[in-house]
């Protein structure tokens, strides 16, 4: 209906004369042609196909005796000549040689790359077991609360990392509203663990509101926080066994452990920071560890951690983040940035042992300016020892 309108405009809007071409354009397939499917081959044949040589006949019975309409048919065409162009392709060009270099041992790395497993210890949380006191086959009776009696694995794991994630992003100050439950209810039911939400919810509420010993202030009370930080530097052909020897001699006391693999990692060091904040005016990182080191709170103590934070390699990723995070202080704070004032370390919250009345699960890793500077050369290919 609309290309028949714009068809009656524009026949009757010229004041003098008007010409119209009318051809009956070949279908891409099919032998037919198009010209139905117009608006004039409507009015000609009603829709319905015209054959070529019936084109004419259509076109006279539209003209009928007004004389004001003029039929002239074009003459076919005696025989059409192919156009034939000559195509001169200039010489081929000699093709220039590669000379250039690139590093076929280039790749990106991170914490879990360099500390991937040994034989010194389990790396994954499901292989964690519950510690028996020496001589004593017989495991302890695990605590009735929340964190003890949660499943316990890397699938548990990851989705506990998951709910202080969203947390975090919401402020932790929000499990004191109204529909805190409601909102986290409707997150543990998709993830598939509604039937641990009481104890989720719990669990959740209680690591929200515990004073941990290095800040003396609970998640709650941090304003200031960013969840996941994302962290890339370069790495030129860093000694995963130098920088284990080095965390392990300057955070750890030395404390025995397998040594690393052989791994040098050359090219990008990347990792995610469960959480970056300020508190008192101090910058600080803060890991989530759902192991399992034993089935009550006293398990939970700073002997018992420094052994699974040795086991674990958890030092060298302490140190790593902490780089990660003295870096950025320098390139956001620059001259007004003194490492002694802003960094505040780095806290392991083992969340199973938030109940423990000295350590309330916390480790921290104090920061060490001189760590920091060694590190620092070594991500550079140098020494790393001053």
């Amino acid at each position: 209906e609309e290309d028949l309108r714009l068809l009656y405009v524009a026949l009757t809007r010229a004041r003098h004369f008007l010409w119209l071409g009318v051809a009956a354009v070949a279908s891409p397939r099919g032998g037919g042609n198009q010209l139905h499917e117009s608006a004039l081959g409507y009015l000609l044949g009603g829709g319905l196909p015209i054959a070529a040589s019936d084109l004419g006949a259509a076109l006279a019975r539209l003209r009928g005796e007004e004389d004001a309409i003029e039929l002239r048919m074009l003459p076919s065409p005696e025989g059409l000549t192919m156009l034939s162009r000559p195509d001169t392709a200039p010489p081929l060009a000699e093709a220039a040689r590669f000379t250039g270099q690139f590093e076929r041992d280039w790749s990106v790395g991170s914490f879990t790359s360099l500390t991937r497993q040994t034989n010194a210890a389990p790396m994954r949380a499901q292989d964690e077991t519950l510690l028996e006191e020496e001589g004593n086959a017989t495991p302890q009776r695990t605590e009735d609360a929340p964190w003890h009696r949660f499943p316990r694995g890397s699938v548990p794991g990851n989705f506990l990392h998951e709910q202080l994630e969203w947390l975090a992003g919401e402020g932790f100050a929000s499990v004191d509203e109204a529909r805190f439950e409601e909102r986290i209810g409707q997150r543990i039911a998709r993830a598939g663990w509604d039937h641990r939400r009481e104890d989720t919810v719990a669990w959740m509420r209680a690591l929200a509101a515990t004073v941990l010993p290095p800040l003396q202030a609970s998640l709650s009370d941090l304003e200031r926080v960013l969840p996941e930080m994302e962290f890339w530097f370069p790495s030129q052909r860093l000694d995963a066994r130098a920088l284990e020897r080095l965390c392990a001699a300057r955070v750890l006391e030395g404390a025995a452990r397998a040594p690393l693999p052989e791994r040098r990692l050359h090219g990008m060091l990347k990792g995610f920071a469960d959480l970056v904040f300020e508190h008192d005016g101090k910058y600080w990182i803060l890991d989530y560890k759902s192991n399992a080191l034993g089935p009550g709170d006293a398990a939970y103590s700073r002997a018992a951690m420094a052994q699974a934070m040795a086991a674990h390699y958890y030092d060298v990723q302490g140190a790593l983040y902490q780089l990660a995070l003295h870096r950025l202080l320098q390139s956001r704070l620059d001259d007004a940035y003194v490492p002694e004032r802003h960094l505040g370390g780095a806290v392991f919250l083992f969340l199973r042992g938030i109940a423990n009345p000295q350590t309330h699960g916390c480790f921290l890793l104090a920061p060490d300016a001189g760590l920091l500077a060694d590190l620092d050369r070594m991500m550079r290919g140098e020494d790393g020892t001053a």
